[in-house]
This record gives C-alpha cells, sequence and structure tokens, in this order.
C-alpha cells in the first residue's frame, strides 16, 4: 500500500490528542476536564473524581463514558501511547478489582471466582455488568446478563502479556495483589467464560446468559460464540509465551494446544456459504463482520475458510453493504432480518442504524483495512484515506467536544454518537503501524 505521509500523520496526531483528553489523572474531577459542564448535566449522580491514586484512561474525552473500561483500554495498548506506568497502574487495579477464589452472588446475577469486571468507576469501585454504573448487589441481570461479559477476562491477559514483554518484568507474574499472585489471576480469569472441552469454543446459553463481547452488548448471542473464541484464542497464546517465562513448559505446551484446538473448529462451527464468519451459532447466527476481520488479522484462518473470508471482505467493500466513510457495520446490510432491526434479538428496543444495530463503527476500520489489503490493495488504499479525511472533516478540535472520532455514525438522519472516541482511533492505529513497522 502507498500510505499518504500527510493522513498518516495527522491520524497520529488526532490519536495522540484523543489519548490525552481520554486521561483523568489523580484527583481531578472530569467536571474540570473539557466537555465537564456537559457531563455534568447529562450524569450528576456519577463519581467524577478519580481517587483512585492513578491515571485512569476512560472511552474518550469529553462526554464520553466517565469510567475505566478494562476492554477499550487493553484495545488501545497497540497504539503504543500509553506509558508502562500508566499501564502498570490499570493492570494492578484490574487485578485489585478481580474477584477472589469465591463466586460473588448478587440480587439478579453471579458474579464468578475469578471474573473481571467490566469497567470501574472513578472512585475504584468494580462494576461487572454493562448498562449501570451500580457498583452494588443491584448489578447484573436482564436484560444485560446473569454473568459478566466474556471478552474482559481475555482483555485482562493482554494487559498483563503486554506489559511483561514491554517491560522484562516476567517476575511480576509471581507478585502477590490482593493475597492471590498476578499468574493464578490470569489463570483463573481466562477459564471463567465457558467453553466446549473438546472444541475450546465459547458458549453461553440464553438464561443464564453472558454477553459475548462489549461492543455487542446489546445484542443477544448464544450457542457458540465467535468473537470470544477469537479474543481466546489470542490469550492462550500470550499465556504460552507468559508461562514459559514462569518457566512452565507443560502450561504453555497446553494454551498452544487450546490455540490450535480453536483454530481447526473455528471454521467448521462458524463458517459460512456467504464466506463471512458467523458471530454465534444460536441467537446472533448471522455473518459477523468484525469478527471476520479480525480473525484473519490474527492469522486464524487458512486455505478456503480463508480465500473465501477475503472474498466476502472485498465484496463487501465494493458493494457498499459493509463500510461507509471508513467505517464498518456489525453485518452487511442484506443480513438485517425483516424485522425492523439488524441483529435478530437486541435487549432493548434499538432504532435501526443506530449504535450496535445497524451504525458504522471506526474501531474495526484497522482489521478490515488490514484484511482487504491481502485481496485488493487499492481499495483498502481507498478506505483508509476515506476513514481518515472523514474524521478530519469533522474533528473535535475545530468542532468542538462532540466531534470526531465519533464512537459510530450513520448517514441516516446524520447519526453520530459520541465525540472524542477512542479505540475509533488507537485500534486502526495500532493496525496501521504495525503494518507500516511503526508505533507511537
Amino acid at each position: 500500500m502507498n500510505w499518504n505521509s500527510d493522513r498518516w500523520n495527522e491520524l497520529r496526531e488526532l490519536t495522540r490528542e484523543v489519548v490525552e483528553a481520554s486521561r483523568i489523572r489523580p484527583g481531578v474531577s472530569l467536571y474540570e476536564l473539557p466537555g465537564g459542564v456537559e457531563l455534568e448535566k447529562s450524569r450528576p449522580t456519577m463519581p467524577v473524581v478519580n481517587t483512585t491514586g492513578i491515571t485512569l484512561i476512560r472511552p474518550g474525552g469529553g462526554t464520553c463514558y466517565p469510567s475505566f473500561w478494562i476492554r477499550d483500554f487493553a484495545m488501545s495498548l497497540d497504539c503504543g501511547m500509553i506509558s508502562e506506568e500508566e499501564l502498570h497502574g490499570m493492570l494492578r487495579l484490574t487485578a485489585l478489582t478481580q474477584n477472589g477464589r469465591t463466586p460473588l452472588k448478587l440480587d439478579k446475577g453471579v458474579v464468578p471466582a475469578f471474573a473481571v469486571a467490566d469497567h470501574i468507576n472513578l472512585d475504584g469501585r468494580p462494576v461487572y455488568y454493562p448498562g449501570t454504573y451500580s457498583p452494588g448487589p443491584d448489578q447484573g441481570g436482564e436484560p444485560w446478563g446473569e454473568f459478566p461479559p466474556y471478552c474482559d477476562h481475555f482483555y485482562f491477559i493482554a494487559m498483563a502479556y503486554t506489559f511483561i514483554k514491554e517491560t522484562g518484568a516476567w517476575s511480576t507474574l509471581a507478585e502477590v495483589w490482593g493475597e492471590i499472585p498476578l499468574w493464578e489471576r490470569l489463570e483463573g480469569a481466562f477459564h471463567v467464560p465457558e467453553s466446549d472441552c473438546e472444541t475450546g469454543i465459547v458458549f453461553t446459553s440464553l438464561a443464564p446468559r453472558a454477553v459475548n463481547f462489549g461492543f455487542v452488548d446489546s445484542i443477544v448471542q448464544t450457542g457458540s460464540l465467535l468473537f470470544a473464541t477469537l479474543l481466546k484464542y489470542r490469550a492462550a497464546g500470550q499465556l504460552a509465551e507468559l508461562a514459559e517465562l514462569n518457566v512452565q513448559v507443560d502450561k504453555a505446551a497446553r494454551y498452544r494446544g487450546i490455540a490450535q484446538q480453536i483454530k481447526h473448529h473455528v471454521p467448521l462451527l462458524f463458517g459460512s456459504d456467504s464466506g463471512w464468519l458467523l458471530a454465534a451459532t444460536g441467537y446472533g447466527k448471522q455473518p459477523d463482520i468484525w469478527g471476520t476481520a479480525y480473525a484473519i488479522y490474527l492469522g486464524l484462518l487458512d486455505g478456503e475458510p480463508y480465500e473465501a473470508a477475503l472474498s466476502a471482505i472485498r465484496h463487501g467493500y465494493r458493494s457498499g453493504t459493509t463500510c461507509y466513510k471508513g467505517n464498518v457495520r456489525h453485518l452487511p446490510l442484506e443480513a438485517a432480518t425483516l424485522m425492523g432491526t439488524a441483529w435478530d434479538k437486541t435487549v432493548e428496543d434499538y432504532p435501526m442504524n443506530t449504535y450496535q444495530n445497524g451504525a458504522y463503527w471506526g474501531t474495526p476500520t484497522g482489521w478490515y483495512v488490514y484484511a482487504l489489503s491481502q485481496t485488493d490493495p487499492a481499495a483498502a488504499q481507498e478506505m483508509f484515506e476515506d476513514y481518515v479525511d472523514g474524521m478530519l472533516a469533522e474533528d473535535f478540535r475545530c468542532n468542538g467536544w462532540e466531534g470526531a472520532p465519533w464512537e459510530c455514525i450513520h448517514p441516516d438522519g446524520v447519526y453520530r454518537q459520541n465525540g472524542v472516541y477512542m479505540t475509533t482511533v488507537t485500534v486502526p492505529y495500532g493496525v496501521f503501524g504495525a503494518m507500516l513497522g511503526e508505533s507511537g
């Protein structure tokens, strides 16, 4: 690909400024930050002062989500703009708010042993479920699931892996945080999501249920789950490397075996005639654009399934059914149901073409561009330029604290949600940097 250096530099600077806008340093109130006045109007009952003693990075600046989200942070690490000190602080906080060795029973849900929080409030108290900021026993239960989302357990592992690989501080694995060694915490987290022992594939029932992946937490997906399984595949490889550092050769081999088991079974369970991998095998048995692109990026697919997925990626882009201004839908336009909704079951009545029910997101853009570059480099170049140009046209630095990068967009009604959204730039930037051999 012939990267446009001007656009690349503009994306780097925009990403850097969004990460900075997402930081909330110790003792700082959200109301003191740009966009805080509007935040005060919309969320007056939230903990608003960072009392954790460390810098927290929330999902964005301005009026974005006022807590520390594990997945958004972990997904942003590859951008190279988060310091080792910041990573260490948030890794330790995540570990200390992880549930211990005993399940925690709530009013309507159960937090399994070693479950990881969905997000952590600015006062350091964990919230294990989407849809609420309550750290109390009233969190959890329908419509968001009786168990915490699966994805955060694997992102916790990614945080530890990144810190240890970047610092060389492998002895961190033996450190006791909250009476439990980090290595035990990581292994415990890995085994929280239910999975089939014969295939390694992650699954959930309808009741009780767990969210597959936080970026589809408003969508009901059941049976075997693609995205959580992809994250488990990556986490297994990361634990294998960490086990070797921890001089646990047998465990390293076991985790590599799990990764190979998953790699073998993903195309068998989630493959479709369209070339797209399916998001789930129960509710949500529909083409998953994000999951397909991410599987390609992870190098999980080979042979015919790989070629079929690349063909679906290319056709989707060229036909205009998957992307808009370099942003990506969760599922192709033609896959939407006939019931006025993109997915077959959502947790609430989300209008068609809004949020996770049909809007376009920048978070998976890098995965999609990477996959497209393997089959149609010209289209990948075009998509990269559309992505950057679209954000610069609505740049928050020029248009106020509700400008791009947006969380998601759609041309219907000029729909825009949550400006200054971090993973919209950090995740693609990390992918593009890896493609170029650059970071930070």
